[in-house]
């Protein structure tokens, strides 16, 4: 039942009296939690659907309030649930842009076809995304920016990037596939 779900955050802790809680968001952003938008709590097998009415950014995480939790103790009812998203509420992206999600799990090649690792991990700058290639115990950093990525194939889950001066040195120069 939960893939057709998205983990996008953590509910922490409540914060005050009148409901609200802590939440830790696994988003790319906080965006993706704004008044109006429709939440899943994941409470064991059951997907209970939440209301966002405010949202506060904080530096580490977000405060939240949701419609129906209107005091301290309901806050506390719901600390340690998983957040979700329904996949099909998500926006479409332009051409050429991708939710983590996605790319996360997705091999990675060099223009010469050899594997570099596998993508699992991004994080973002102040500049731009940054790609965590992993190939045992290996591990390689990526801008994830038009200079160095090649192309993205979802369906295949596989990424060529260019091969630049020093780019692979991080990973082995074996050519195992």
């Amino acid at each position: 039942m939960k893939s057709d779900f998205l983990l996008i955050g953590k509910v922490a802790k409540p914060h005050g009296l009148r409901g609200q809680v802590k939440v830790h968001s696994y988003a790319s952003s906080s965006e993706s939690f704004f008044a109006g938008r429709k939440i899943y709590l994941s409470q064991g097998e059951e997907m209970k659907p939440l209301l966002i009415s405010e949202v506060k950014v904080q530096s580490q995480s977000l405060l939240i309030h949701f419609q129906g939790l209107d005091n301290r103790q309901q806050a506390e009812a719901v600390s340690g649930s998983s957040l979700y998203l329904k996949e099909q509420d998500l926006q479409n992206l332009p051409e050429g842009e991708y939710y983590w999600y996605q790319l996360i799990g997705s091999r990675v090649y060099n223009d010469q076809g050899r594997f570099l690792g596998i993508l699992e991990e991004i994080f973002s700058t102040a500049a731009h995304d940054i790609w965590v290639i992993r190939k045992a115990s290996k591990e390689l950093l990526l801008p994830a920016v038009e200079d160095f990525v090649i192309s993205v194939d979802l369906p295949q889950g596989e990424i060529r990037v260019r091969d630049l001066e020093g780019l692979s040195g991080g990973i082995d120069s074996g050519n195992d596939h």
